[in-house]
């Protein structure tokens, strides 16, 4: 044959043809394409994906002959990260999250919607006690008050804080208290601590009016009881206390007085969910 001819002949014949003659007749594959495929997605136009390696449709079936034969593969691709499946928290329908703790309650611990709130200290209710001694009968109840008499002594002090602001004697109100109070009037005492907390006729005092609630208690009043309960729970005239503010209460309670009954059982409801909450810790 002629040179042109042969050229012509050769151009027309595969690649691997003229490659291969002298081997196994494997095609040599030449790929642009670094090997990692999986599938034929990953390849590049209309290439396939042949031992992880991506070669074109025509190569593709001699590409794999030759790789069996050789018992060899093409260079691994990275595996494929999958990211793991995000965390999702499992909560109980009935109770808290599981693994969830609640938060710990402190046992005692203070209303804290009232605390910011002004104390305004219980006062006994008017009695028949104090209709013994009118305006115009101070000076015959301070005389029997004298005598020791203390239902008069407290007659007379109220008498004498119904006349008009000007002519009421400061000192002989506070005396005539603490002559009932010493003789067992805890109504008396009472209002010694008020005179003492609002600063009326005597120096204003906050720790005094604690200390005579104390002894209104004592004497089994539920007002001093009350109020040295309520001044114990916001730590005024004395340490914030309220193991000693329900203690208080409670003897208030059980002398009949309604609101320290309902202070005495939000206290105790705060100390059910402290132990509810201790046992998770």
């Amino acid at each position: 044959m002629r040179a042109y001819q042969w050229t012509v002949l050769l151009a027309g014949m595969p690649l691997w043809l003229l490659t291969g003659c002298g081997s196994a007749g494997a095609p040599v594959v030449e790929t642009t394409e670094k090997a990692g495929c999986h599938y034929d997605a990953q390849c590049k136009g209309d290439r396939l994906c042949v031992a992880q390696v991506c070669v074109s449709p025509q190569y593709a079936a001699a590409y794999e002959e030759k790789m069996m034969k050789e018992g060899g593969v093409a260079p691994e691709a990275a595996p494929i990260a999958i990211p793991p499946a995000p965390e999702v928290a499992v909560h109980s329908t009935v109770g808290p999250a599981v693994d969830e703790k609640p938060a710990p309650v402190e046992k005692w611990d203070a209303d804290s919607s009232s605390t910011d709130k002004p104390v305004s200290l219980y006062t006994p209710p008017p009695s028949q006690i104090q209709m013994q001694c009118s305006p115009m009968e101070i000076a015959r109840c301070m005389k029997q008050c004298e005598e020791g008499d203390a239902v008069y002594c407290y007659a007379a002090a109220k008498a004498q804080e119904n006349l008009p602001g000007a002519s009421q004697n400061g000192e002989q109100i506070l005396l005539a208290y603490t002559r009932a109070c010493e003789g067992g009037f805890g109504a008396a005492c009472v209002n010694i601590a008020r005179m003492h907390f609002t600063g009326q006729h005597v120096k204003k005092s906050e720790a005094t009016a604690f200390s005579m609630n104390k002894e209104a208690c004592a004497k089994n009043d539920m007002y001093g009881c009350a109020n040295a309960g309520l001044m114990a729970e916001r730590g005024v005239g004395t340490k914030k206390s309220m193991s000693v503010s329900h203690e208080y209460r409670t003897k208030a309670c059980s002398l009949g007085h309604a609101d320290s009954c309902a202070a005495v059982e939000a206290a105790e409801q705060r100390m059910k969910e402290a132990d509810a909450a201790a046992e998770w810790y």
